[in-house]
């Protein structure tokens, strides 16, 4: 997540919108492998694309999970990988009224979400 967004591949943008870190876990489902971790610290954004989630071993497709940082085993989350593929952007939010992680999903054009295209916008900024 968020080396380099792969050249020809669609990315979505994981936004930290909380006030503490979160992590984020790609995990292969049979036998259940951790494939990559990454931290996202407050306010800042990672790129992952659809190509990072290992494909189906056994029939089953591997997973993307969310948490607090530190909090794993309290609360965590699911990022459904059409979710990856679909959307421009996804918020990550914390309540922590209802001790809940929120994933909010936002769609948006195909074009921006191509890798070359973000190495581009990086290079001019």
């Amino acid at each position: 997540m968020d080396k380099r967004p792969k050249l020809f591949s669609r990315n979505t943008r994981v936004e930290n919108v909380h006030d503490r870190a979160m992590m984020v876990e790609v995990r292969q489902t049979t036998p259940d492998v951790l494939v990559m971790t990454v931290k996202i610290p407050p306010g800042e954004h990672k790129h992952i694309c659809h190509e990072d989630i290992p494909g189906p071993a056994g029939g089953r497709p591997g997973y993307v999970i969310v948490y607090v940082e530190g909090a794993r085993e309290m609360g965590r989350k699911h990022i459904l990988p059409a979710d990856i593929r679909a959307n421009e952007k996804l918020e990550l939010n914390y309540s922590s009224e209802r001790g809940l992680i929120t994933i909010t999903p936002i769609r948006g054009n195909f074009i921006p979400r191509l890798g070359f295209i973000i190495r581009l916008r990086r290079v001019a900024q």
